[in-house]
């Protein structure tokens, strides 16, 4: 992963960022009125959603700065969530999600859901995301082999997955059934709580093949990202439960005025 990409808002509106070694670059694609970056890959390919002046959704691709537009054919809007090292791309139309690979795309729907909004994918070209049951409840995925898998943090009210690796690591958020948000580290099926200490929200977005995670957390109703390193190497999942007591390595990202909402909430 080269880079963190995300957004920010501040008096002028929305804008999506690169950080890249603590040095931020604002991302705007020419022309919109907003511009949200949610995804990056190996290469530095950042992928995300604009607004354009009549208020439509179009998700983009940007490569090296040049940018190019992304619409499923017939949607009313396009979001891209996630891109990896063969530039295949997930996202979703609401309700439905999109896989697009060699400029074709390709309709992902978890059977019989609600709705279904992929936000990750890795160079195996496994995807996860979140999808409703019937009930209306927020469930995580993983689709793998052409086949989705229900991801669901024990005793949870809901759960959501949004970032995965090449080892088939898992974060996301999900709410305990005592109320509140904690992030999520699934490897192989056991979860890991993420915890940022004080907060009263933890929000994991994405993962990279080191195990550092990024995501916000919640101060009092200010937002700030974090970025979390393993205290040390190990491969194993044991490694990284010194996370769930504290986010040993915790960066806070340089601070933004009021932080957007979760992405699953703007439609």
């Amino acid at each position: 992963m080269r880079g963190r990409s995300s957004a920010f808002s501040n008096s002028t509106g929305t804008h999506g960022f690169l950080d890249s070694g603590g040095s931020f670059t604002q991302l705007d694609v020419p022309g919109a009125t907003s511009t949200e970056a949610y995804g990056i890959n190996a290469a530095g390919q950042i992928v995300g959603q604009f607004e354009d002046s009549s208020s439509n959704l179009h998700g983009f691709l940007d490569t090296a700065g040049s940018f190019t537009q992304l619409d499923v054919p017939g949607a009313s809007s396009t979001q891209a969530r996630g891109i990896n090292s063969a530039g295949q791309i997930v996202g979703s139309f609401f309700p439905q999600g999109f896989l697009y690979s060699g400029g074709s795309f390709t309709q992902l729907d978890v059977p019989g859901a609600g709705f279904t909004d992929p936000y990750g994918i890795n160079d195996a070209g496994q995807i996860v995301g979140q999808f409703s049951e019937i009930s209306g409840v927020p469930r995580g995925f993983v689709y793998s082999g052409g086949g989705f898998t229900e991801i669901q943090v024990p005793g949870s009210a809901a759960t959501a997955a949004f970032g995965i690796n090449d080892a088939a690591d898992i974060v996301g958020f999900f709410n305990p059934r005592g109320g509140g948000t904690d992030g999520f580290l699934d490897s192989g099926g056991s979860f890991t709580p993420l915890v940022v200490p004080g907060a009263i929200g933890t929000f994991a977005f994405g993962i990279n093949d080191a195990r550092q995670i990024v995501g916000f957390f919640d101060t009092n109703t200010q937002r700030h990202g974090f970025l979390a390193t393993p205290a040390t190497a190990l491969p194993e999942p044991a490694a990284l439960t010194l996370l769930g007591i504290g986010l040993a390595g915790l960066v806070i990202l340089r601070r933004r005025a009021a932080l957007l909402d979760r992405p699953s909430a703007r439609r």
